[in-house]
């Protein structure tokens, strides 16, 4: 009996004793993964035992536009950063918040014919911005903005952005067109009818230039268009050489458009935004951009470029 008694009392304090050495079974604690802001996929939290190193999981998230930088103990980065499967030791349960960087691409510029040189534009993705003055130069042409490899146009004064890397190839206006009529000079769109549209408006002093306005039917131009003020009223499809703008301005091969000269004139053009214009598709000579007209109390309002010849 004392036998006995003697053993569990030398039991209960062997037991006491590894309590004090602190050799007690290790306990779990674990890594929590947060995508902060990126998504993808789910991570399971990854157990470790206290004080013992071991490889973090490998990142399963992804956020669009963004590469994957590291771990990091707190949300905005300013605190304990671990790189994708490094080693490391914890002594309690921890958050770690992926780090993301915006990725980068480049617009480069084409001369396209062109002369001069211009840098590379980065970007972050779908980072919109201007893109950087042109000044490429080209003699006998004007820049008229830039396309894409896959023909979209693209305005020298709008903005952009990119999800890649893009390539933009300037765009180049022809001074002279394809030829000239009546000291005007034209382009060829090749359409049936054989219709030819000027390379700039009446009174304009360049291809960009809107030049000047006039009622329908009037030609010349004044400072006030109303009702009241609209002196020809009929407003045939067709107008009569006497009250046809072109004809007074340009000569007698000149004519205004009519609704028809657009109509057949639009399966060669392409639209344009944001100035509201046709433009021929690329390939063309030159990249020529055709008109577009509103009428607004009875005046046609020219919003961008030309009349048109013949046909």
């Amino acid at each position: 009996m004392k036998s006995s008694f003697s053993s569990l009392l030398i039991l209960c304090i062997v037991a006491s004793l590894l309590a004090v050495c602190g050799c007690e079974k290790p306990l779990g604690i674990h890594v929590e993964f947060d995508p902060n802001g990126g998504g993808g996929g789910i991570m399971k939290s990854q157990k470790f035992k206290r004080g013992v190193k071991e490889a973090l999981k490998l990142n399963e998230f992804r956020k669009e536009g963004c590469d994957f930088v590291c771990w990091n103990t707190i949300p905005d980065g300013s605190g304990i950063s671990y790189s994708d499967g490094q080693e490391i030791a914890i002594t309690s349960t921890i958050t770690l918040y992926a780090q993301w960087s915006v990725r980068k691409y480049y617009v480069t510029f084409d001369a396209n014919g062109g002369e001069g040189e211009m840098q590379p534009q980065a970007f972050e993705y779908y980072e919109e911005q201007n893109l950087n003055p042109n000044t490429f130069t080209r003699e006998g042409y004007i820049f008229y903005g830039w396309y894409t490899d896959w023909s979209e146009i693209v305005s020298d004064e709008g903005r952009f952005k990119v999800s890649k890397d893009v390539t933009l190839h300037a765009r180049w206006f022809s001074k002279q067109g394809n030829g000239s009529a009546d000291g005007q000079y034209y382009v060829d769109l090749g359409l049936p009818s054989g219709t030819l549209w000027a390379t700039r408006n009446i009174g304009a002093s360049s291809v960009k230039d809107y030049g000047d306005y006039f009622a329908w039917g009037e030609t010349v131009p004044k400072t006030t268009y109303s009702y009241d003020s609209y002196l020809y009223h009929d407003n045939p499809v067709i107008l009569p050489a006497e009250n046809d703008a072109a004809v007074a301005n340009w000569g007698g091969g000149w004519r205004m458009p009519t609704s028809d000269d657009f109509s057949t004139s639009h399966p060669y053009t392409s639209k344009h935004w944001p100035h509201s214009q046709w433009q021929c598709p690329f390939p063309a000579y030159g990249g020529m951009v055709c008109v577009l007209f509103e009428q607004s109390w009875r005046k046609w309002r020219v919003l961008d470029k030309y009349y048109c010849y013949g046909g």
